[in-house]
């Protein structure tokens, strides 16, 4: 009985490790699931073009100018430049060379996504700015912080995505 305890012990402590340690942010965040739900539902249209990034959509409360800000997520379901994908999506935050061919077509909706300089860090990076005043909407109140919009960001779903077809980029609606 004592060692079957000790098992089931073992084996609760290795799931908690196993969970924290894939949750720990490098330099993107990653899903622990292998295939969501959202990728099944999108990852091929019929006209073979495929799923290469969704867009998840927060509201937020600018820190300058008080207005409610629009600001988004990117989760890449395929590679694209320097971000390999191998079996599980990744949550883009914090870099500074997203391929330009997605970032035109992300700022084509959304403008406030750009290139700004960080003071925090001291380098430019690409992220939300407030609609209303251009202030950045820092990475770490977004996706560190409790009450941030992308605290959860692993359980939201993306509600706009951009496939890919012959090198050509295009929006699609989600459900």
């Amino acid at each position: 009985m004592e060692i079957i305890l000790v098992l089931i012990f073992i084996a609760i402590t290795v799931f908690t490790l196993h969970t924290i340690l894939n949750q720990t942010p490098v330099e993107y965040k990653g899903s622990n699931k292998i295939k969501s739900t959202e990728e099944r539902e999108h990852k091929y249209k019929n006209d073979g073009s495929k799923l290469l990034a969704g867009i998840i959509t927060a509201k937020r409360r600018c820190w300058k100018c008080k207005k409610s800000t629009t600001v988004i997520s990117i989760r890449l379901f395929n590679s694209i430049g320097r971000f390999e994908i191998d079996y599980k999506p990744k949550i883009l935050y914090g870099v500074n060379d997203v391929p330009s061919t997605l970032l035109k077509k992300i700022q084509e909706r959304f403008g406030f996504y750009k290139m700004i300089y960080n003071h925090t860090q001291k380098q430019k990076l690409i992220a939300n700015t407030c609609e209303f005043c251009g202030s950045l909407q820092g990475d770490f109140y977004l996706y560190d912080e409790p009450d941030g919009p992308f605290f959860n960001i692993y359980r939201m779903k993306a509600n706009v995505f951009i496939y890919d077809k012959d090198g050509e980029l295009f929006y699609h609606e989600g459900k």
